[in-house]
């Protein structure tokens, strides 16, 4: 399925259905690239829905979006967010969750 038919499904479809897309969809097991997969999840973001911010927290892989949910002030989803993959463990050293005010 094309970039912007995927986009188009989620952004229109319940918080329940995106959650579970999102965590059987982790990056590994889609062909999105790097750059549709930043424009899906900001746009995923943008929805504002508990249960869809709480999956992009925990199975989310953009930085960006990770760190934009870390200053939620959601305590639950900064802990989604901290324990997420946008974390990048393997580059730690260029993860957002260095920044002064993570720390």
């Amino acid at each position: 399925m094309e970039l912007w038919a995927i986009e188009y499904q989620l952004v229109n479809a319940t918080p329940e259905y995106v959650f579970e897309w999102l965590k059987s969809n982790v990056i590994e097991k889609h062909t999105l690239g790097d750059e549709s997969r930043d424009q899906l999840e900001h746009s995923l973001l943008s929805r504002n829905e508990k249960l869809i911010n709480l999956g992009l927290a925990l199975y989310g892989d953009v930085p960006s979006v990770g760190y934009s949910l870390f200053k939620s002030d959601d305590s639950n989803i900064k802990r989604a967010a901290l324990s997420g993959r946008s974390v990048r463990p393997i580059f730690l050293d260029e993860s957002w969750a260095l920044n002064d005010d993570v720390i």
